[in-house]
């Protein structure tokens, strides 16, 4: 009891909960396992799956394919109420909403090639074993240096596609020593990045910094080549100071 109250309180579900979310004091599943259940029902927001007799499972409609689900109208054809699913657990949501999927799962980081899920489903879940082992296995920590593709921007950070399933989001913040406005004004689409890692943010996604890296304030405005040129050092220099 002592372990479910202690996950109850780091992912905010109330005591009343343990009793759905935990039988025979198992923990619920967590980021980066791989678990299988049973559609419950097919929302505008994505799928929602039974785990068996613990949290229920919210596959978004993002995280189903590397290629873009467009309409949810979509998901009809492609999931019906009993369909069998398996997925990996990417993040444990805090659980202040009385019925709400309580843990994210992702079919999209399974995918070995973009769209399967789209043409050949039975594929990912054929191979989903060995895709979320080599997803673990691959799994950075604080103070790694990665090097990631940007995927999303807005004007406070950038999303960079880590590869082996893992994400990061570099925040404006993080950039550079030197104040940055609009993370827009430095990095772009499609830009190949080398960053350090600072931490986890509760599953396959992590938090990322450019400006550790930086030999002196403001290359990343100036020179970022110098930056990326300069990280095993920089990065070897930040390990040693933690």
């Amino acid at each position: 009891m002592a372990k479910m109250q202690a996950y109850c309180n780091s992912t905010g579900c109330r005591h009343a909960q343990l009793v759905n979310f935990f039988t025979e004091g198992a923990l619920p599943p967590q980021a980066g396992d791989l678990v299988s259940g049973v559609v419950q029902s097919v929302g505008p927001l994505g799928v929602y799956v039974l785990l068996g007799s613990g949290p229920r499972g919210l596959l978004l409609i993002d995280h189903i394919s590397q290629e873009r689900v467009r309409l949810a109208k979509r998901l009809g054809g492609m999931f019906k109420e009993g369909d069998k699913v398996t997925a990996l657990v990417t993040r444990l949501a805090r659980m202040q909403h009385p019925g709400s999927g309580s843990v994210e799962l992702s079919t999209k980081k399974l995918e070995r090639t973009p769209g399967d899920m789209l043409r050949n489903p039975q594929l990912v879940y054929d191979t989903a074993e060995e895709t979320a082992e080599r997803i673990r296995a691959a799994t950075p920590k604080a103070g790694d240096l990665v090097a990631g593709v940007v995927t999303a921007i807005r004007s406070y950070g950038a999303f960079l596609d880590l590869g082996s399933g893992h994400d990061g989001l570099l925040h404006k913040g993080q950039i550079s020593q030197e104040p940055i406005g609009d993370a827009r004004a430095v990095l772009k689409m499609g830009d190949t990045v080398k960053a350090l890692v600072l931490d986890s943010r509760g599953g396959l996604t992590f938090d990322l910094s450019t400006q550790e890296l930086e030999p002196t304030p403001g290359d990343m405005l100036r020179n970022p080549q110098l930056v990326y040129d300069r990280a095993e050092a920089m990065a070897v220099q930040y390990r040693q100071r933690q």
